[in-house]
């Protein structure tokens, strides 16, 4: 009955801050026995909580009474991810830093060394990054997906971070990004975009070609035909895709076209440069009529998951 009690009260969701919870070890059963020490059998308290993006976060037991022992699970396969008895030399408090991906959902265990029990304060933070290449500098390995950056210094938000270029291509403020197709072109292109954190979801619009400003057609995979046209982007998975349409016929989708009507694709007919069909994602050159998978003015976006 403890047990079911604690599981049900222990929950923490994916809050940050100094504390995130305080209890006291000394009325609660010895259920764990940490592999960083061999010197416990202390009661304990676990609580579950939930990493809300991808990056390092760091567990601290500071404002501890006794001597703590502090120990990291993940909450399906009960695997450690960290443990620690005591975070320096001069301290009896305990610090675990792991690099999580979004969602992760982790068991975290608060113990005692040998037989200490007492009060004790549980604290989650989350470093703060200036932007995706400092992330991908301390993290090499880090994955794409969100993290939390600060890049003006004022307040953090997140982003969306391409780890192959370390550049963001999703923020929750609006800004213009630029990335590299994956597809099989390679291609750099440029564009506008907006993350919404809650819902994992990033509009993009006004995407166009780096080189020339060019609208980008619906992409073609080249190296991976069974890609989705977010993904080609760069994100994790793919989304709604939608179009406007594009040509001497049906407009503009707000974009310059003072010197021709420009489509990139893997096989273009009636174009006047490179007509036919190609294993390489390329610029065609003009055409009458055409498709882009946005608006120059966003009145028209496509919108791509990030998790």
């Amino acid at each position: 009955m403890d047990e079911v009690g604690q599981a049900l009260t222990d929950e923490l969701g994916s809050v940050l801050g100094s504390p995130v919870a305080t209890n006291n070890t000394c009325a609660a059963l010895n259920e764990h026995t940490p592999a960083c020490t061999t010197q416990t059998t202390a009661p304990d308290r676990a609580y579950y909580w939930t990493a809300p993006s991808t990056g390092m976060f760091t567990f601290t037991t500071t404002g501890a009474t006794f001597d703590t022992v502090l120990l990291l699970l993940d909450a399906s396969t009960h695997a450690s991810l960290g443990c620690n008895d005591d975070a320096s030399s001069t301290t009896f408090q305990s610090s675990v830093t792991v690099n999580l991906t979004a969602g992760t959902r982790v068991k975290i265990v608060v113990d005692g060394y040998s037989t200490r029990c007492g009060d004790f304060a549980l604290n989650i933070s989350a470093p703060t990054f200036a932007g995706c290449a400092a992330v991908k500098a301390a993290i090499p390995s880090a994955p794409d997906g969100e993290y939390v950056i600060n890049p003006t210094g004022a307040r953090p938000i997140s982003a969306y971070c391409d780890m192959r270029l370390g550049v963001e291509l999703c923020t929750e403020d609006v800004g213009v990004r630029r990335g590299r197709t994956r597809e099989g072109s390679n291609l750099d292109y440029v564009m506008m975009s907006l993350l919404a954190r809650t819902s994992g979801l990033c509009s993009v619009w006004a995407l166009r070609g780096a080189s020339d400003n060019r609208p980008i057609d619906s992409l073609v995979a080249a190296g991976n035909p069974s890609m989705g046209t977010c993904q080609a982007l760069g994100f994790v998975s793919d989304g709604t895709i939608t179009l406007c349409d594009f040509g001497s016929e049906r407009g503009t989708c707000g974009y310059n076209v003072s010197s021709g009507y420009y489509r990139y694709g893997n096989g273009c007919m009636g174009c006047s440069l490179n007509d036919g069909y190609y294993t390489s994602y390329k610029l065609q050159g003009p055409m009458r009529i055409s498709t882009v998978i946005s608006s120059m003015d966003g009145s028209t976006r496509s919108v791509c998951r990030t998790r």
